[in-house]
């Protein structure tokens, strides 16, 4: 994806995506993304927990137990910030075996909205430093149909509103085969045609591969289809909350996008570009 550099060019932002130190691999708590969100200007921040999974899967999600707390710790910073507006969502991995679980929990009407998302491929998770090794026995383009197929499903069958970080497993320089272009469209229709949302995630820029999620031609073809977009950074730690959010704003304008997808309570509202632009 090409960036613009904009010299001194200031925005209000949106960022859906931020965690905290509850899913095990991120720091800092609510509280702490909500301060740095303030400082850096933040008109809405979203938090996306990692949702909680059965047991048997890896530890690196919210416990179930402590998903009370999660709301509690979000709905204080939301008391603490007036000037933000926090809204309380939830990342929720698909995986077919447990798509009960997966379904009741993306259902609960207390959440303003839930990311979809795969990070697991048949029991595999591509998406750490420890699945480098498993990489390099993998076949790239079936991973790739793995992955794009699994995305299908999920919007296909789960309650859920944005479509996170699409073209992940590039993550580590495992870029999409060029051949498998016809998955992507695939994707895309599916997505449009159920009328959700994807996510323009810029935490690719701060990994190996340098580029958001997803990649500029996808962006480019979704934007063709009308696909509307949101914005997170994935934040793990308070100083990605707001990483990359100006470049992305201008990205999106070079497509002709003229507004960015948020949700209160499941109701999809937007905000025009045009607005979150300030003067220098």
């Amino acid at each position: 994806m090409i960036w613009l550099r904009l010299a001194w060019r200031r925005f209000d932002l949106i960022n859906l995506h931020v965690h905290t130190w509850r899913c095990r691999h991120a720091i800092g708590t609510a509280m702490e993304m909500a301060e740095e969100a303030a400082r850096a200007r933040l008109r809405v921040l979203g938090f996306a927990e990692h949702a909680p999974l059965p047991e048997e899967i890896d530890g690196w999600h919210l416990p179930l137990i402590e998903f009370p707390a999660y709301v509690a710790e979000v709905e204080e910073a939301r008391s603490r910030h007036p000037e933000l507006e926090i809204l309380l969502g939830l990342e929720m991995d698909f995986i077919p075996e447990y798509e009960e679980f997966i379904t009741e929990f993306a259902s609960q009407t207390s959440l303003d909205y839930v990311i979809g998302s795969v990070h697991y491929i048949d029991g595999w998770n591509f998406d750490y430093e420890g699945a480098l090794a498993e990489w390099e026995k993998r076949d790239r383009a079936e991973v790739y149909h793995r992955y794009f197929h699994l995305i299908r499903e999920m919007v296909e069958r789960i309650p859920f509103e944005i479509v996170g970080h699409l073209d992940l497993p590039k993550k580590f320089g495992h870029r999409l085969p060029p051949e498998l272009w016809d998955e992507v469209e695939a994707t895309l229709e599916a997505i449009r045609n159920k009328g959700l949302v994807l996510e323009l995630n810029t935490a690719g820029l701060r990994r190996e591969i340098a580029e958001a999620y997803p990649e500029g031609r996808i962006l480019r073809r979704a934007a063709e289809l009308r696909i509307p977009v949101t914005l997170g950074t994935d934040a793990h730690e308070p100083e990605h909350v707001a990483a990359g959010l100006d470049q992305a704003l201008a990205y999106l304008g070079t497509l002709g996008y003229e507004e960015i997808i948020y949700f209160r309570r499941r109701r999809q509202l937007a905000l025009p570009l045009a607005e979150l632009r300030k003067s220098p």
